[in-house]
């Protein structure tokens, strides 16, 4: 069976490539960044690389403003898109903590709680299921 699966399933190909850019970053500060990494002045310490990455930096700044006060604007129709920019700016992200098992004992195995909570879950719907 399982070279059968073997030849049979594609597996997923993972292709390594250039990252998607920012939402918030303009093809005017992307000109500007390409043109401050790839600078001919080797030394950063170089007055016209200064002034170029000065320039980047500022627009960098402008571009992101411009974009959250868009999506401020639009928020009150594209509920979404806002939800999913505050969700990536989120420093910590929701976990499940350990939990403590009917017989007293603290499991923190995320296979176990997965467990612990699919049992829970499924004795409530077959209480909901039966009284129905």
């Amino acid at each position: 069976m399982e070279d059968q699966i073997g030849k049979h399933v594609p597996l997923k190909q993972i292709v390594e490539g250039r990252k998607r850019k920012p939402q918030w970053l303009s093809y005017k500060a992307v000109k500007l960044v390409k043109n401050k990494l790839y600078a001919k002045y080797k030394n950063c310490k170089h007055p016209a690389y200064m002034q170029v990455a000065r320039i980047a930096d500022i627009e960098i700044r402008r571009s992101k403003r411009r974009f959250e006060i868009k999506l401020a604007a639009n928020s009150k129709e594209d509920v979404k898109s806002f939800y999913v920019y505050v969700s990536s700016k989120r420093k910590v992200k929701p976990r499940v903590g350990p939990i403590v098992s009917e017989s007293g004992d603290v499991v923190s195995s995320p296979s176990c709680i997965a467990g612990l909570l699919n049992d829970y879950f499924s004795k409530l719907l077959k209480k909901k299921s039966a009284l129905r």
